[in-house]
């Protein structure tokens, strides 16, 4: 189990609350737009959730991504995600019900 600060629960709250490409079967990734964290402040949160192996991180450029904004992309690494069929309320909680049934993984080894 790895203990999370509330900063790194941020983090990973928005990387799986925008887990688009979950349901591909590609596992909880998703994106961070600079512009809703100060980077400056949440650089060093990505470098320890990297540094603990909980998730990994690709800077998109804007420059190469014509009409965005600037962002990173986090991925939860497959120690700490498990994939799931369906929502079962005799084996997952009611704090897992979203994002299993949004995205068909869940959160595991963290507290």
């Amino acid at each position: 189990m790895v203990k999370l600060t509330e900063l790194e629960k941020k983090v990973l709250d928005e990387i799986t609350e925008y887990s688009d490409i979950a349901t591909d079967g590609f596992g909880l990734q998703g994106y961070i737009l600079h512009s809703a964290f100060p980077m400056n402040k949440f650089r060093g949160v990505f470098s320890s959730l990297v540094k603990k192996g909980v998730c990994r991180f690709t800077y998109f450029d804007p420059e190469y991504n014509i009409g965005m904004e600037p962002m990173t992309e986090g991925y939860v690494t497959d120690e700490f995600q498990e994939e799931v069929e369906k929502f079962d309320p005799k084996i997952h909680s009611e704090e897992e019900r979203y994002l299993i049934e949004n995205t068909g993984y869940r959160l595991i080894n963290i507290c």
